[in-house]
């Protein structure tokens, strides 16, 4: 039986990807100092490319962090359409 939406919404938000072993809050550097695009950081490591939970918070994640800066982002935080689709 699937969970009911009150339920998955209230489900605390993923702070890492547990198949990388990847804190989120590693990613925006990460991303910037190797200038890396976020599916390229998934090739190398597998970080929201081998079960793909993580993906949904990640991707609200890196958008907060967009929005609450006050200058453009940092390389590589754009998602191509493909990506997108997850």
């Amino acid at each position: 039986m699937a969970a009911s939406p009150e339920v998955l919404s209230s489900a605390p938000a993923m702070t890492r990807c547990e198949c990388a072993e990847m804190r989120f809050e590693e990613i925006p550097e990460k991303l910037a100092r190797e200038h890396l695009t976020l599916e390229d950081l998934g090739k190398r490591t597998g970080c929201g490319q081998t079960c793909t939970a993580c993906l949904p918070d990640l991707k609200a994640f890196l958008a907060s962090r967009r929005q609450n800066s006050r200058k453009a982002p940092p390389f590589g935080l754009e998602f191509s359409p493909e990506f997108r689709r997850r």
